[in-house]
């Protein structure tokens, strides 16, 4: 299986294209396919059960990913990025996937914690509510 390509995971600034942070490493935990359909599922007074189905919505992505940080700068510029509240991000991977996202409001979405022994390198937890699909697995959403 062929590597990740770290190189290809990136978040930067939709409408300029520019701000780029790109990852120095492979995601450890990445899950941009835990994407539930709408819907809901009733019983009834007869004994059957009802199921509504209303499809996948673009706002119904969530995005996790884990990832061990080398490079001090990179997780200053994410923290940079998490701290401009409200600010959509274009999130770039290997598949190749585009998403416009924000760190989930609510939660904390950006989540470093130092590696012990290093003073520069950092395990990395982010959340990413998805506001725009633009391309999945390189296709037109």
């Amino acid at each position: 299986m062929a590597d990740l390509a770290a190189s290809a995971v990136s978040l930067r600034d939709p409408a300029t294209g520019g701000d780029i942070t790109t990852f120095n490493v492979d995601p450890t935990r990445y899950d941009p396919f835990a994407n539930a359909h709408r819907g809901s599922s009733h019983k009834v007074l007869s004994g059957s059960v009802v199921h509504q189905f209303l499809g996948l919505q673009q706002a119904d992505f969530v995005i996790a990913l884990e990832a061990p940080m080398t490079d001090y700068t990179i997780v200053r510029a994410l923290w940079t990025k998490y701290r401009n509240k409200g600010k959509i991000w274009q999130l770039r991977d290997w598949f190749p996937n585009t998403f416009n996202v924000v760190f989930a409001p609510g939660q904390q979405a950006f989540h470093p914690v130092p590696i012990i022994g290093s003073c520069s390198s950092f395990e990395v937890s982010m959340t990413l509510y998805v506001v725009q699909v633009i391309s999945f697995f390189g296709d037109p959403y």
